[in-house]
This record gives C-alpha cells, structure tokens and sequence, in this order.
C-alpha cells in the first residue's frame, strides 16, 4: 500500500514538472520563423511582415513594437537597429493602422544566422503579436572569381569580377586596389580614368577609386573620350560631356559619333545626320543618310543612293566612285 502511494505521489510529482517544464517550449515552438531575410552589415531592409492593427474596443489604444535579438539582448544601434514608422501607433475606436519596419545590422556584426523577436505591444496593455525573423548576415567581402586582363594604355589596374558578380580593379598581383562595388567596369585610359556603373548609372572615376564624374548618365559612349569629349546619353537623347564631367552639348540627339578633326557626326530623330562642332553648333546640315567621321579633311557622306566626299565646310570635293554601292544601300 506505501509502495502505491509512493508511486502515485512521485508520478503526481512528475506531472507538475512536465507542465511547468512545457509551458516555455510550447511558447517558443509558437514563435516559428516567419521570414528569411538575407542582408549585409550596414546594409537596411524593409520588412514584410503583418503589421495591420484595428482597435475593436471603445477605448484610445496606443500600439509601439518592441525588438529582441535572440542571445544579445534588446535591439539597438550596437548590433542591430530596429526603426518602425510611425514609431508610435494611435488608434482611435474603430479606426485601423500598420507599421513598417527598417532593420539594419552594424557593421561590425560578424556574418551568420541571427533571430530577432518583433512583439507589438498596447501600452497599459498587453503583447498584441509576435514574430520571429531570421537574419542571414552575408560577408561583406567577395573573392576573386576572375580577371580581365586588358590594360591597353598600361595603367597596371586590371578588372576583376568578384563572386558577387560586381566588378573593381586589382594590380598584377591580385591584390585589390578597388573593391567590386560597380555593376560594369571598364579598363583604365591614358589620363586614368576608368568608366564605370552602379544603380544603372554610368560615370568614371580615378585610379583610387575616387569618382571624376558621378554616375549620373544612362549610357556612356563605348569609344570614349576623343578631343577631350565623350558621348553621353540621358533618356533617349545623346549629347557630350567634356573630362570634367561638363555638359558641353546638350543630349538631344538620337544618335552621335566620336568627334575627330574637331566635328561629330550627330543623328536627328527623323535618321538624318550631320555634323556639330564643341560648341554644339551644326556646321554642316543634317540632310544625309548617313556619314564617316573626317580623316586628313574629308568625310564620306551619303545621300539619294550616292556617295561624296566633302570637306569641313561641307563642300562637295567630288562623288566618292570608288565606294561600293553595297555600302551606302538607303
């Protein structure tokens, strides 16, 4: 009879223990990671989580979110940053609301997996919602995954491709010199200086990295600088800029052409083409099909299935007999 009643008060003791002992884990095995968020130290994301909140009561309800980064203790500036707009909620009876939240993780944060615990709170109340976020922290560092080797005018910078798929530069040593943030990248020229994209804008900058010209133009003519100008291309409409980055002529053609002898050949959006000098001004008119930039004083034009060569006036010297007709086809 001990025996029984011994075994029914340790089971009963059991019991107690199990329930106690339960509560936190069915707790934890409620707050599932509802997210996967993949970022960089430094780097802010938006969430997307519910956040939409309707006050059902009679009462004022003043809602504020609060943050936990699991094993580190309260969000704040030191590993992560949690801000949410508004940063306070006031729900009138009746009304509706939402938050959204920005995360950013510091710098310093090494990479891996963290979990951070996103509660919403009424103040004078209780916890209204919880979700648990999982953060994958990447390296903000990226190896090496290929080198260019063009270096035409021998400015010993190469352009690499990291495994992040960015581009930058290194010397001959595979040591980098300018880490791959840029979307496209281009070999340094003679006065080094390097063409460049980020955020789909096009630019250059110098041998340290610096920016020269700010990526600020959709597109950058392939060729490059020649007499000290370089196509450009804003919307649909080409122009030039000088080395400085100076607009020198306003884009507002369909289509350009290096300048060479001081003159480029610029299209009209009618397909014309003719011929501007630095300053812009067109100095011989847009009435052929299509051109060759000047060499020695002349350039070839066509026009009305003929060929001609003319001069920097854009006199007729003769008709350019010696070019196939296959060539100058309208």
């Amino acid at each position: 009879m001990r025996t029984k009643l011994k075994l029914a008060l340790l089971l009963s003791i059991v019991t107690i223990l199990l329930s106690v002992f339960c509560i936190p884990t069915q707790v934890a095995a409620s707050q599932k990671v509802i997210q996967t968020v993949k970022l960089k130290p430094g780097e802010a994301k938006k969430l997307k989580v519910p956040s939409h909140y309707t006050n059902n009561t009679n009462e004022t309800m003043y809602l504020q979110p609060r943050a936990y980064l699991s094993g580190w203790g309260h969000a704040g500036g030191n590993m992560v940053s949690v801000t949410s707009s508004p940063a306070m909620l006031k729900l009138l009876p009746g009304d509706g609301g939402a938050f959204s939240y920005t995360v950013k993780f510091a710098q310093k944060v090494k990479p891996g997996k963290y979990l951070l615990e996103l509660s919403v709170y009424e103040i004078g109340g209780g916890v209204l919602s919880e979700f648990t976020i999982e953060f994958i922290v990447e390296s903000s560092e990226s190896s090496i995954l290929k080198i260019f080797n063009d270096d035409p005018h021998n400015q010993k910078l190469y352009v690499y491709q990291s495994s992040q798929g960015t581009y930058g530069y290194v010397d001959k040593n595979r040591k980098i010199i300018i880490p791959a943030k840029f979307q496209t990248a281009k070999p340094f020229n003679a006065k080094g200086a390097a063409r460049v994209s980020i955020n789909g804008k096009y630019g250059f900058i110098n041998k340290k990295g610096a920016y020269l010209i700010k990526p600020q133009f959709d597109e950058i003519d392939d060729a490059g600088f020649h007499e000290g100008m370089v196509g450009v291309r804003i919307g649909k409409n080409w122009g030039f800029i000088n080395e400085k980055g100076t607009v020198v002529v306003k884009p507002k053609y369909a289509g350009i052409f290096f300048y060479s002898e001081g003159l480029a050949p610029v299209y009209l959006h009618n397909g014309k083409v003719g011929f501007i000098d630095k300053k812009g001004t067109m100095v011989i008119p847009a009435i052929y099909s299509s051109v060759t930039g000047f060499s020695n004083g002349q350039a070839i034009v066509y026009k009305n299935g003929k060929a001609y060569y003319i001069n920097k006036k854009g006199k007729v010297i003769k008709e350019a007999k010696d070019i196939l007709k296959w060539e100058y086809d309208e």
